[in-house]
């Protein structure tokens, strides 16, 4: 299963930034990332859940860059090459080591993510950020490790749990665009699913693959000409930053 999964994504890698992409309208944050303007000009950053480690080639100059990862989900799962392995609810860094750390697309992946973020909080200095985006209506991935999702009140709360000042929020994929991402990663996954799904059926799917840029643009108009619709979207994007009283209990 991992194997197909694996061709399909090469397949649709290189159409990333095209309408033909099942979620071209959830290209952010690997493909559009504003916040990166929000760091300082230099200093430390950890990248829990680095994956790849593309962050690292996104930041400024001047930022040292630790890439952070499970050594089950990252190595074996996606061969990365993390800096550091261990487990986010455990990180082997000292007290306020970091001027930034990154989570993104990863606190839904997290068993422990509560003590995860506590973790966080102890490696991060005085003032210093921390960039998170979490997917919300979108489609359950990486399973088993997929835990929860979290609204965007979830994140406010974490702020105030942690003391943390909210510096932005946005949403991923706002309104329709969603829906298109529901459709377009449906569409794939029945596609890759394994040979229980029937030959009949994956090849339905295929014949509806030329449907999804279809439905991007046509949801993409319609969330340029209609009413926002501030209750859905398809994930989160925030900017916390730390300040100086400690962990609430």
């Amino acid at each position: 299963m991992r194997s197909r999964s694996a061709r399909w994504k090469q397949v649709v890698a290189a159409l990333r930034s095209t309408p033909l992409h099942p979620q071209w309208l959830y290209r952010d944050p690997r493909i559009h990332l504003p916040e990166l303007h929000a760091l300082p000009l230099a200093g430390g950053i950890l990248d829990v859940g680095a994956g790849n480690g593309w962050l690292g080639r996104r930041l400024p100059r001047g930022w040292h860059y630790v890439a952070f990862d499970h050594p089950e989900v990252g190595r074996a799962w996606y061969g990365a090459r993390p800096d550091v392995c261990g487990d986010a609810a455990a990180l082997p860094f000292g007290d306020a080591s970091f001027d930034a750390v990154a989570l993104l697309e990863v606190v839904e992946h997290l068993e422990r993510f509560d003590v995860a973020l506590s973790e966080v909080d102890r490696v991060l200095k005085p003032g210093g950020l921390v960039l998170c985006s979490v997917p919300f209506l979108y489609p359950v991935h990486d399973a088993p490790r997929d835990f929860q999702r979290i609204t965007v009140h979830g994140l406010h709360h974490l702020a105030d749990r942690f003391g943390w000042e909210v510096q932005s929020t946005r949403r991923i994929s706002p309104g329709f665009q969603c829906l298109a991402v529901q459709f377009g990663v449906a569409i794939g996954s029945i596609i890759v699913a394994p040979d229980g799904v029937g030959l009949l059926r994956r090849m339905l799917a295929v014949v509806l693959l030329p449907a999804v840029p279809v439905v991007n643009l046509f949801c993409a108009l319609l969330s340029a000409l209609l009413p926002d619709v501030l209750p859905l979207a398809g994930g989160h994007m925030i900017v916390y930053r730390k300040g100086s009283r400690g962990v609430a209990a």
